[in-house]
């Protein structure tokens, strides 16, 4: 998708624009506004700056404008207008746009997005959303999804439910500029670097393969005690007696003149 399908539309003409307006006039405001500004911002206190409606206009727009709908501050705002953030924990909400609203749409949104870019994140939480009412409703919901391995991402989608239409998913995205971590990345890294310790702790067992010689003297090589003893099932060599050192001497020989052709032999691998 292109950056530009991102972009907030202005234009008033177009029947996609979003640009939030004042939905009363400065002074007339009714009681129900005044709990909905104190329900957003707090009561008003004089620490809220003293803009003017259309100050406060061209505030809001540009935020909507530069956060592309998703990062608005409604905080300092001292008037209502119709782009709003929604109440996901009100239990007195009658409009139905709670958490699990919202919980749903996010979850619809994941799933497309893995279809789409072949990508396997699983819907977490919600952890916030903006309403635009117009001609319909514009939300603009940020929520937490988790990968196969278990790392959590922020996302952004943008969904469109027109009066008396079903819903349309805008967009879903990665939320942009976010801190993104690669522990996953790193447990893999990890796990190859001991596989190549591994690797390197028993070099020796791996090249053995590649020189042919007696079994009775690599078993010496690689320091196994209980494998150099002579097994004459297995190998029909005789046993070395005290009576018969003559022949034991000349094994000896033998064993100690294989080693030192095993070491030469050993000496042109890298360890």
């Amino acid at each position: 998708m292109a950056s530009s399908d991102y972009e907030i539309i202005t234009d008033p003409w177009n029947p996609k624009c979003v640009r939030a307006c004042s939905m009363y006039i400065p002074g007339k405001e009714s009681e129900g506004t005044k709990l909905m500004l104190e329900k957003i911002r707090g009561k008003r206190d004089k620490r809220i700056h003293n803009h003017t409606q259309a100050e406060e206009h061209r505030i809001i727009n540009d935020q909507i404008v530069k956060s592309q709908g998703f990062d608005v501050d409604f905080s300092k705002l001292r008037y209502l207008f119709d782009f709003l953030p929604a109440f996901l924990d009100d239990a007195d909400s009658d409009t139905g746009r709670d958490r699990d609203y919202f919980g749903r749409l996010s979850a619809e949104a994941i799933e497309i997005y893995n279809k789409t870019e072949g990508t396997g994140f699983e819907f977490v939480e919600v952890e916030k959303a903006n309403i635009y009412s117009n001609s319909g409703e514009v939300f603009f919901i940020t929520f937490v999804a988790k990968d196969p391995l278990h790392q959590t991402k922020v996302f952004q989608a943008k969904v469109i439910h027109v009066f008396c239409r079903e819903i349309v998913h805008s967009f879903c995205r990665l939320k942009p500029n976010q801190q993104v971590t690669f522990d996953g990345e790193e447990s893999i890294a990890k796990k190859a670097s001991s596989t190549r310790k591994k690797k390197r702790k028993h070099g020796l067992k791996i090249k053995r393969g590649l020189i042919h010689s007696d079994p009775q003297v690599d078993d010496l090589v690689l320091g196994d005690k209980q494998a150099a003893q002579p097994k004459s099932k297995e190998h029909g060599s005789p046993t070395a007696t005290y009576g018969n050192r003559a022949e034991g001497d000349e094994k000896e020989q033998r064993t100690m003149s294989v080693l030192a052709n095993r070491f030469s032999a050993l000496g042109s691998f890298d360890l």
